[in-house]
């Protein structure tokens, strides 16, 4: 029974879930009892959600775009001091942080800069160690495009290049995984494979840690410590064109090269070399269609970039359901199965706990929600069925046709994010499955529903909702640096896997196909 009370939407934020409460949302609820229709058409009794407090209200939505840049950020502090879901989970230090960054934002306004706004907010958005409080620009229609003053200013802080790509390898070396021809690097001698020493005088790791990425534009939010190496391991060598730094490389012969080498631009062409998380291909960047094929030996592979179609956001995107159970039986004869999940940027927890249903044998717990209630000032639960906006005691994984019997193996990397890493979480708990990576998720589940329009057509964007599990703990969002879904087979980040991986070889999807052979 769906209360004529309820108003929900079903619109996620860009790599959030699907889930946005918009508007003054009041609910009141009578205990009853419905019946809901399983995905394979059964029908399902089961206990409406429990009563909630009697007129139940989010925060009214905020926009603090006609305010001025201090008194703004002033309201916006305000605001996620009280609505931020994962204030005590990650030990969030709010008087800190108003401490820290309302300088920068003073700054920013004496010198009537809109850049300068953009880099204080983007500084503040960074301290929460979370992948979805984060600052976008209100132009690009795009969801996933930049717009005009973070390209600008990645240009002038990473538009320039010294000629090579650097990894840290898991015993803390620095390897250049590539060195393009007619790079700085590679005519001063730097070859592939080279261990880089010390930069600027500082060893090499040491260098990699100290990159500020809250101060970079080209830097993905993190949430984990791993990613952030990996972004800082990225950015390192990405600095203005003309700048310049002092190297110490050893070459695999033994052979030692100190050398000066000046940044040179590359149009941005370089900012994801070496990246071991990079983002979708951009032909598969808009595409939210399932990817499938069959490899050698008749394994099967689905390849998921989004959870939700990023052409109509608003709703449930049966297409992508469709597709995926289409793939399913097309691959039901198949000895095995691949899911690639790498760099999928979530959207709907319905779709994530639907899809999960073809590998499951009973009903499994996907979720409880929790949102601030404006009227108790208080954290209540409240969940949502993500197709019909009915409220529902939680979010179950249920068994549904097509079933998948043989062995799954399920890809993630650190751009694995929200309703993605629940998928992955949720497949990867089943007894004939395993999640292969060389590194864990994102750490950011929370329902990133959040948006707060800023000036100097900003948007500041954090999770307002949270995710639970069945005894009510906060589940895969990060804190201290640990979080998201970890792989039960972890590949290691040795130098010859480092240098595979720069020759271009998917050691991950290499890793998957031995697994799944070894269940056969």
């Amino acid at each position: 029974m769906k209360p004529d009370a309820l108003i929900a939407s079903a619109t996620p934020a860009v790599q959030g879930k699907v889930r946005l409460l918009t508007g003054l949302l009041t609910v009141v609820l009578v205990a009853t009892s419905c019946v809901s229709a399983t995905p394979d058409g059964q029908g399902d009794t089961r206990p409406a959600a429990p009563a909630i407090p009697a007129n139940f209200t989010l925060l009214p939505p905020a926009d603090f775009s006609e305010l001025g840049r201090v008194e703004a950020f002033e309201k916006l502090h305000e605001r996620v001091r009280t609505d931020y879901a994962l204030t005590d989970w990650k030990g969030i230090d709010f008087a800190a942080l108003r401490t820290a960054f309302l300088p920068l934002v003073r700054r920013a306004d004496e010198h009537d800069s809109a850049t300068e706004y953009l880099i204080a907010l983007q500084r503040y958005a960074a301290a929460f160690d979370d992948a979805h409080v984060r600052v976008s620009e209100s132009g690009p229609s795009d969801v996933t495009a930049r717009g005009p003053i973070s390209t600008e200013l990645i240009t002038q802080q990473s538009g320039g290049t010294v000629g090579l790509a650097i990894v840290r390898l898991d015993d803390d070396r620095v390897v250049a995984v590539a060195v393009p021809d007619r790079g700085p690097a590679a005519a001063a001698g730097i070859e592939p494979g080279a261990e880089v020493l010390r930069w600027n005088g500082t060893p090499a790791a040491q260098a990699v840690r100290a990159v500020d990425l809250g101060g970079l534009a080209a830097a993905t939010p993190v949430a984990t410590n791993e990613f952030r190496a990996l972004e800082q391991a990225r950015l390192l060598p990405r600095m203005p064109v003309g700048a310049a730094v002092r190297i110490e490389a050893r070459n695999p012969d033994g052979r030692v090269i100190q050398t000066v080498l000046t940044a040179i631009g590359d149009g941005g062409a370089g900012l994801h070399d070496g990246d071991v998380a990079a983002p979708l291909p951009s032909k598969l960047e808009h595409d939210a269609m399932p990817q499938v094929r069959t490899l050698q030996g008749g394994i099967g592979y689905i390849r998921l970039g989004w959870l939700v179609n990023p052409s109509d956001l608003d709703a449930y995107p049966d297409d992508i359901a469709e597709a995926f159970n289409s793939a399913l039986t097309t691959l039901a004869g198949a000895p095995g199965l691949i899911i690639d999940l790498r760099a999928n940027h979530g959207g709907s927890d319905q779709l994530a706990a639907d899809l999960c249903g073809a590998f499951v044998d009973r009903p499994t717990f996907y979720e409880r929600t929790q949102f601030f209630d404006s009227t108790t000032r208080s954290w209540a639960t409240l969940t949502l069925d993500g197709r019909t906006g009915e409220p529902i005691d939680a979010l179950v994984t249920l068994p549904r046709k097509p079933q998948y019997a043989g062995p799954v193996a399920v890809l993630v990397n650190p751009r694995t994010i929200s309703s993605g890493e629940g998928l992955a979480r949720c497949i990867g708990s089943t007894a004939r499955a395993t999640v292969i990576g060389l590194y864990g998720t994102r750490g950011s589940f929370a329902i990133a529903s959040g948006d707060v329009p800023m000036p100097d057509a900003l948007v500041f964007h954090y999770p307002n909702g949270r995710s639970i599990d069945a005894e009510g703990v906060i589940q895969i969002d990060s804190r201290g640096g640990v979080g998201g879904v970890t792989p039960t087979h972890r590949i290691a980040m040795s130098s010859d896997n480092a240098m595979a991986f720069g020759r271009g070889a998917d050691i991950e999807l290499d890793a998957a196909l031995d697994w799944v052979n070894s269940q056969r």
